[in-house]
């Protein structure tokens, strides 16, 4: 056997990466839908590197919707993706990303406003502002350097299999860092434990968020439609109660770091 049919044969059996799924809803039971509104933007270094870049958006932002409205009974709706008139640096820090961001967009009539940006693939695309509470959410590219370090390895040896396995994964990474970033904008903290959507590492093998950080977003999307200061209060104040009862799963500090939602 080859080193390269080697390598193939490994990247087979270790780095299949499973659909993120959702758990069926209980027989019988009927819940109303919540409805959210979204604005979607891909800034310039994203549509510089990405071909049909709205095609690729729109995918990547109905997949995640879909995980949403099967796991949560919420459904984020959004027009086309817009092109964002601004060029990350490599150099330039998340929450300078999300600022910009939020000048392009104050986000009026929308939950959410999500900015994809091209720049810096390696680093972790995870919240991009200094407050978890957020309607700004800046994601990074989901395929890492690794990734693309892999598809040029198998390049000359590949077969419907591993493209299949290489296009999965790429998919998966997708779904994790939107995923991840949704909920941190919903007040949820990076969780301890490996294995999660809410975990602070990228794990191929994460198809769900832990049943406490599941609660967490439950939580905050009942908050989310209401911007009175006493709504932002009381959803502070059950957050807060609800990290403390997990010390073990969420950092120490996490319950004191929750900022005054957004006046």
């Amino acid at each position: 056997m080859t080193p390269g049919e080697r390598y193939v044969q490994n990247f087979r059996t270790r780095n299949t990466a499973p659909n993120v799924r959702a758990p069926d809803a209980p027989v019988g039971a009927i819940r109303p839908e919540l409805v959210f509104h979204v604005r979607v933007y891909a800034d310039q270094t994203y549509r510089d590197g990405t071909p049909a870049w709205a095609f690729a958006v729109r995918r990547r932002f109905d997949t995640f919707a879909t995980f949403v409205r099967q796991r949560f009974g919420a459904r984020l709706e959004a027009d086309a993706p817009m092109a964002w008139p601004y060029a990350v640096s490599r150099a330039e820090k998340l929450s300078e990303t999300a600022a910009a961001l939020g000048r392009q967009d104050r986000g009026d009539g929308v939950d959410w406003v999500i900015g994809f940006v091209g720049q810096d693939p390696d680093a972790w695309p995870h919240m991009a502002s200094d407050e978890r509470a957020s309607k700004f959410i800046v994601v990074r590219p989901g395929v890492s350097g690794s990734d693309g370090t892999s598809a040029n390895r198998v390049r000359n040896i590949v077969d419907a299999e591993v493209d299949k396995v290489l296009i999965a994964r790429a998919r998966h990474r997708e779904l994790f860092f939107l995923a991840h970033a949704w909920a941190q904008s919903l007040g949820v903290p990076d969780e301890r434990d490996e294995g999660f959507l809410g975990s602070r590492h990228y794990d191929l093998q994460a198809v769900e968020f832990s049943e406490a950080s599941a609660r967490l977003i439950a939580l905050g999307l009942q908050y989310r439609g209401d911007w009175t200061p006493a709504s932002r209060d009381a959803w502070a104040t059950a957050l807060r109660g609800e990290i403390q009862a997990h010390p073990t799963l969420y950092p120490a500090d996490a319950a004191e770091e929750i900022p005054a939602w957004p006046k």
